[in-house]
C-alpha cells in the first residue's frame, strides 16, 4: 500500500478525497433535501455541518494522509504551514480579496438589472458574517487538498495550465452528488447551466492555481480567493434579492481573469518555464517558483 501511494500520490489523493466526502455527504443527498430516498428533512444547520464534514473527511484528510505516506512524517506539518504562510507580495492579497470576488460577482449587479429590495443595515451585517464564515466552511479544507497537495504534483507531470484544468474537472466530478440536492446553492437546473458551471470551475481553477504559484506556494491567498468567490455569489443573491438566475456572469468574469493569468504568465500560471527555473519536488519546503512571472504580472 505504501509503495502504491508513493508511486501514485495524486491518484491516491483523488480516491480518498472522493470516498471520504461522498460517504460523509450521504445524509445530505439521500434525504428530502437531495434525492428523497429517505423522507427526512434536515435543517439548514445540519446540512451545513454535513457539507463541512464532507470537505474535512475528503480533500483535507486525504491530503494529510497521502502527504504523510508519500513524503514522510513531517509532510503534513509542512502542508498545513502553507495555510499560514502570509509573507508574500501584498499584490496577491489585493487579487484574492478584491479582484477575484469582483470578477465573480460584479456581473450580477451590472448585467441582471437593478438590485432588489433589502434592508441596508441587515444586508451589510449578513454579508460581513458570511465573509468570515465562507473561509472556514469549505475553502480551507478543500484547498489544502486541491491546490496544496494535488496541484504541485500534477504540475510535475504535465503543463501547469493542463494541471489546472484537470483540477477543475476533478472538482466538478467531486461535487456531482451535491448537484442532485435541492439545497445546492448553484443554479445547475439543466444541462446548459451544468456545462456553464463546468466552464466556471475550470476558469476558477486556473485563477486559483496561478495565485498559488505566484504567491510562492502559499495557500492563504488561495483560501481567501476561493472564499471570496463564494461570498461574491452569495452577495449577488442579497443584492438582487433572489436566487441567481444563471452562472453566466460569474463564468464570464472568472474567464476574463483566467485569460489575464494565462496571458501574463506565458500560459504557465507562474509554475516556472520549460527552460528556466525548475519546479521543486513536492514536500521539500522550497516550492516558490514564478517570481519573474509575479513581477511581470504586477507591471501589467
Amino acid at each position: 500500500m505504501t509503495t502504491f501511494v508513493r508511486t501514485y500520490p495524486v491518484l491516491t489523493f483523488f480516491a480518498l478525497a472522493f470516498a471520504g466526502s461522498w460517504i460523509m455527504w450521504l445524509p445530505w443527498y439521500l434525504t428530502a433535501s437531495g434525492a428523497g430516498i429517505i423522507w427526512v428533512t434536515l435543517p439548514a444547520s445540519a446540512l451545513l455541518a454535513i457539507r463541512v464534514l464532507g470537505a474535512c473527511a475528503g480533500p483535507f484528510a486525504a491530503a494529510l494522509l497521502a502527504a504523510r505516506i508519500a513524503d514522510g512524517p513531517d509532510a503534513p506539518a509542512r502542508l498545513l504551514g502553507r495555510i499560514v504562510q502570509w509573507r508574500f507580495n501584498p499584490f496577491w492579497y489585493v487579487v484574492a480579496l478584491v479582484a477575484v470576488p469582483m470578477a465573480a460577482g460584479a456581473g450580477y449587479v451590472t448585467g441582471f438589472g437593478a438590485p432588489g429590495r433589502h434592508d441596508g443595515f441587515w444586508s451589510a451585517a449578513l454579508l460581513a458574517l458570511a465573509a468570515l464564515a465562507f473561509a472556514f466552511t469549505g475553502p480551507l479544507q478543500e484547498e489544502t487538498g486541491w491546490r496544496g497537495f494535488a496541484l504541485p504534483r500534477l504540475q510535475q507531470r504535465m503543463h501547469p495550465a493542463l494541471a489546472a484544468v484537470v483540477l477543475g474537472l476533478a472538482l466538478f466530478a467531486w461535487q456531482l452528488p451535491m448537484m442532485v440536492t435541492t439545497s445546492w446553492d448553484r443554479p445547475v437546473h439543466d444541462f446548459t447551466e451544468l456545462g456553464i458551471y463546468l466552464v466556471f470551475l475550470v476558469c476558477h481553477s486556473i485563477v486559483l492555481s496561478a495565485i498559488r504559484n505566484l504567491a510562492g506556494g502559499s495557500l492563504l491567498p488561495v483560501i481567501l480567493a476561493a472564499s471570496g468567490v463564494s461570498w461574491a455569489l452569495f452577495a449577488a443573491t442579497v443584492a438582487t434579492a433572489g436566487p441567481l438566475p444563471s452562472l453566466i456572469p460569474a463564468t464570464c468574469g472568472m474567464g476574463l481573469l483566467a485569460g489575464v493569468a494565462l496571458a501574463c504568465t506565458g500560459g504557465r500560471l507562474g509554475a516556472g518555464t520549460p527552460d528556466g527555473e525548475p519546479l521543486p519536488a513536492p514536500g521539500t519546503g522550497q516550492d516558490a517558483p514564478g517570481q519573474a512571472a509575479t513581477r511581470a504580472l504586477i507591471q501589467v
